[in-house]
Order: C-alpha cells, then structure tokens, then sequence
C-alpha cells in the first residue's frame, strides 16, 4: 500500500485512491443502491456509462497501473460513498462484513479517497469532474461541514457554464445527441438543486437568471431510467 506525504505525484495519488475501491460485489451494491436512493429526483449521470466505465476500471486495476481517469475514478468513490449513506436500507447481511465504516459516518471512507483527486479533477473541466464536485457537494450536505457543500456547489457551477452546460445547443455543434441530453440534464440538475441548497444554508443563491436563457430538449426515452 502506498503512503502519501505531501510531495505525492498525481499517479500516486491516484493509485492511493483506486486502493479505496471495495471488493466488486460491494461496489455493485452500492452502485445499485445510488440509483435507486440517490438519484430518485435528479440526474446525474448516464448510468449505462458510468457502468461501463467502472467494468472496464475494475478489469485494468492492477497495483502498476495508473491508466485511469482520475476525475471518474473521483466520480466512483463519490458515488460509492452516497451509496453507503443509503446502504443499511438495503444491505445484504453476506455483504455487511466486506463494507468498511468509518465512525466519522457512512462513505467518508470513500470521501476522504476521492479528496486527493480534487485538484487534478478541478484543472480537468470535464463531464465526470463536474459530476463529481456536484455530488460531493450533495453528500456533504448533512455532515457538520455542510457550509463547504456550498462552496462545492458553487465551484460545480461555475465549472459547469464554464463548459457551456447552460447554453442552448444546436445540432450544428457536432454532438452526439445522447451527449447533448446529458449535458442537459445534469445542468438542469445543478440549477434546481443549487435554488434550495442556498437557502437551507442561509446562503445567497448563486445564478439569478430567468430560466429560458438556458436550453431545454425533451427527453431521451433511454435515459429516462427513474
């Protein structure tokens, strides 16, 4: 097992937190258990993706390896440990002896692993990474940092209209449609969320826009999976 110290290299940081993935089976129970507790309201993600991505991570997990994505391995263990805070209502007993509890409460585990991605996930913009800010912004909310929720909410937005998630798309730009939906979707996810995160925080909220300046499709039947 590696150690980290404060001159760690992004590949060992990342080999550090691939090591927080549980066993397969666990994995896919908590997983499981995000899509049906966490995503009950809102969409995250394209979850036949997510899936296929987390296969293939498991399948390449090797200790020399290092070819992954650090913001989708930051994505997993976020989603791994929002999955744990669900967990106890739909736990298996086998699977109880293979799934690690912190005591400073469930998925913090997983939480404490996806941190020392945070800065390779900032610098990168990507999809996964502003998925990854916006639900460890979520699984913050009920922690006694919950003020910290709010600055991850606003870095997730601002990351967001940075990559043009809120802008109205046209067919011209070249994107996949599927892609385009996402895109869509998840920005929406973070707009309407962020307008009840702000005020339980007795926070300002931060995009006081009307809402047609954004773009709005109708959905894609595939991805309506909740």
């Amino acid at each position: 097992m590696l150690s980290l110290d404060a001159n760690s290299t992004d590949d060992e940081l990342l080999k550090i937190a691939l090591e927080g993935f549980p066993p397969r089976n666990v994995a896919d129970f908590l997983v499981e258990t995000f899509f049906h507790s966490v995503e009950a309201n809102y969409y995250y993600m394209d979850r036949d993706r997510f899936r296929a991505r987390l296969e293939r991570c498991y399948a390449e997990m090797t200790p020399e390896s290092v070819d992954h994505d650090a913001s989708f391995v930051c994505l997993a263990l976020i989603v791994f440990a929002m999955g744990s805070q669900f967990a106890g209502l739909r736990a298996p007993s086998q699977l109880v002896p293979s799934m690690t509890v912190s005591k400073h409460g469930p998925g913090m585990v997983f939480y404490v692993k996806a941190k020392l991605l945070l800065s390779d996930v900032i610098t990168t913009g990507s999809l996964e990474s502003i998925q990854s800010l916006f639900l460890i912004g979520l699984f913050l909310l009920p922690s006694n940092t919950s003020d910290l929720s709010y600055v991850y909410h606003g870095t997730t937005l601002k990351m967001a209209m940075a990559a043009g998630l809120h802008r109205k798309i046209v067919d011209s730009t070249g994107l996949d449609q599927r892609v385009m939906h996402v895109r869509n979707r998840l920005w929406w996810s973070l707009y309407t969320s962020e307008r009840w995160v702000a005020p339980l925080l007795a926070a300002n909220v931060l995009i006081d826009v009307y809402a047609d300046h954004f773009s709005l499709f109708p959905p894609v039947a595939a991805l309506l999976l909740f």
